[in-house]
């Protein structure tokens, strides 16, 4: 988003841009660095997060998750302190201020491929991330206490209660986005209607003046030439620039609404 010329984000949305991450066990990861944009969809579609040098040190290798055991390409090397999480596994706590996962745990954090900040994303790392995300959580992991399971139902509630007041925010703000665009066509087709008229009476006027001349014909004259007076410009050029809508169906996956 940061390298982006014309892109900002919508000021119904908070920017994230260093919030603090947290896993399903309530641990910071780390602190979102930036946001990445697919620019033919026009929306974001990760969360760029600088990881906290504890995931570093647990030492874990990349979770990698092809038949073939002797494939080694995803190593974690040194200086890569960054990784994705698609945007739709990402939740916000607007009061304090940082986001959080419901279904990723630290471990899953640990053992994910990273990569240098500022390097290219490829499909392939991408599809690693996200098999690596989708792991079952270990039935050696602890239970949560009731204590613990309470708080994170009345914490579910807030983001939901939260949520739907965005939601209901949002559908008011679209409406009276609605109304204002109605307002402004009304206002051009009516400014349009009135210039035409003025070009007309003005045409009017002009064949008026020029009814009594009469010039002497000329050899260069054609008997058959008639002047265009509607005024119409030349559209052939913009008939082909409709935009096209790209689409990926990458994208359309679960994990980025």
């Amino acid at each position: 988003m940061s390298e982006l010329k014309g892109y900002k984000i919508n000021p119904k949305d908070p920017d994230i841009r260093g919030w603090v991450v947290k896993d399903l066990d309530n641990r910071d990861i780390g602190k979102v660095d930036n946001l990445l944009v697919n620019k033919e969809l026009g929306k974001v579609v990760y969360v760029d997060v600088e990881v906290d040098q504890s995931i570093i040190d647990a030492n874990h290798d990349p979770y990698a998750a092809h038949n073939d055991s002797e494939v080694h390409e995803f190593i974690n090397e040194e200086g890569e302190n960054h990784i994705i999480i698609p945007i739709g596994l990402v939740s916000l706590n607007r009061d304090e201020k940082y986001c959080f996962t419901e279904s990723i745990n630290y471990q899953t954090f640990a053992e994910t491929k990273r990569y240098r900040s500022g390097t290219a994303i490829s499909r392939d790392y991408e599809r690693h991330v996200l098999g690596s995300y989708k792991r079952r959580r270990p039935n050696h992991e602890r239970e949560y206490t009731d204590a613990e399971l309470r708080e994170r139902e009345l914490r579910r509630r807030k983001e939901a209660r939260l949520e739907e007041e965005d939601t209901q925010q949002r559908s008011l703000g679209d409406m009276e986005e609605k109304i204002r665009r109605e307002k402004a066509r009304m206002k051009y087709s009516s400014d349009r209607d009135r210039d035409l008229r003025g070009d007309y009476d003005e045409e009017l006027t002009y064949k008026d003046e020029l009814k009594d001349l009469d010039p002497e014909p000329t050899l260069d004259d054609d008997m058959d030439w008639k002047r265009d007076h509607r005024r119409i410009p030349d559209d052939n050029r913009y008939r082909n620039l409709k935009r096209r809508r790209i689409t990926d169906e990458f994208y359309e996956r679960k994990e980025f609404k």
